[in-house]
């Protein structure tokens, strides 16, 4: 869970050279949370949902916003380790 969510973090700040609209649909309507959101879309077979970019987008989504909004990828790193470790996944 941890490397896919560093890889949207690289995906979506454009650290990786890949269009995240490949894999992702952004939430240009949010109210709440980060300005990163990530919209799920419905699958009916399994070998969607058990896809990159359909697994990682509820763990996205649950992130806080100063962990999102760092701009280095081991700043988010950090504040990943420390958002999971408050979690109980570390």
């Amino acid at each position: 869970m941890r490397g896919d969510l560093i890889e949207v973090f690289k995906i979506l700040k454009g650290f990786d050279l890949v269009d995240s609209t490949r894999f992702f649909t952004r939430n240009v309507g949010v109210t709440r949370g980060h300005e990163l959101k990530l919209l799920k879309a419905g699958c009916r077979l399994d070998c969607k949902r058990f896809a990159f970019g359909h697994r990682v987008v509820d763990n996205w989504n649950s992130l806080p916003s100063d962990v999102i909004a760092c701009n280095t990828i081991s700043g988010f790193k950090k504040g990943l380790d420390k958002f999971l470790e408050g979690r109980g996944f570390i």
